[in-house]
């Protein structure tokens, strides 16, 4: 009776500690493109390479080994003055009680929306080369931490050139002057455990004010505590 007693209690604390290492989390993703970007013109056809982004967001999400991960994913243009939601996409957390087969064509059908949302950026029209960015982006990425998940995601396919209540063509740029001008349109919110992705390709036309820019973003969403990094491609 002592050994099935302490086998059971083996068991139990095996079954918990595997419990506890396995609970799903809840994630969000937010995917923008700035359609008022002036250098994508200059882009490579294959910028905007949808299946790559998806397996990006695959991996960073794990849903394929993780099928009860819950994702809440929104797609977003910034065209001149102005944020368009295109999409948003939800994908319940999922528990250990599920049916497997079930769970599964519930992620299937996820991935086939996001696969669907994102393509349609191909039907949508560049706008203006001057960018108001700042606002409309902090009130999204705002939106975005607020839903308060385990880990957030943003990719954003833009230069990031605020053209609009400060612009970043000027060559001297003070830190502390454009920091305190953007904040006075909106203040971002905590951003600890969120990673912003951006996509920019570099041309001999802002090959200079991009640098620049790179510099002042990554120092300006650090000190918020998200993580930065800005490439030419995922």
């Amino acid at each position: 009776m002592r050994f099935i007693t302490t086998l059971l209690l083996v068991s139990f604390f095996l079954f918990s500690c595997e419990s506890e290492k396995e609970t799903p989390e809840n994630i969000s993703i937010l995917i923008g493109y700035d359609l008022s970007l002036e250098s994508l013109k200059d882009f490579p056809s294959d910028i905007f390479n949808h299946d790559k982004t998806i397996q990006y967001l695959n991996d960073y999400s794990q849903i394929d080994n993780h099928l009860n991960v819950g994702i809440d994913f929104t797609f977003f243009v910034i065209n001149d003055k102005y944020l368009n939601t295109v999409q948003s996409l939800h994908l319940k957390k999922g528990s250990f009680h599920d049916n497997i087969i079930i769970r599964k064509k519930e992620a299937d059908d996820f991935k086939e929306q996001l696969k669907t949302a994102l393509y349609s950026i191909d039907s949508l029209n560049i706008g203006s080369d001057r960018t108001r960015l700042y606002k409309p982006l902090c009130n999204c990425i705002n939106d975005l931490a607020a839903i308060g998940n385990n880990r957030n995601l943003v990719v954003l396919y833009s230069d990031l050139l605020e053209n609009g209540i400060v612009s970043f063509y000027d060559t001297d740029l003070d830190y502390d002057s454009i920091k305190e001008k953007l904040e006075k349109e909106c203040q971002l919110r905590n951003l600890q455990n969120t990673h912003i992705q951006v996509i920019s390709k570099a041309t001999e036309k802002n090959e200079q004010v991009l640098e620049n820019a790179e510099s002042f973003w990554k120092q300006f969403f650090e000190e918020k505590g998200a993580t930065f990094k800005m490439s030419a491609n995922l």
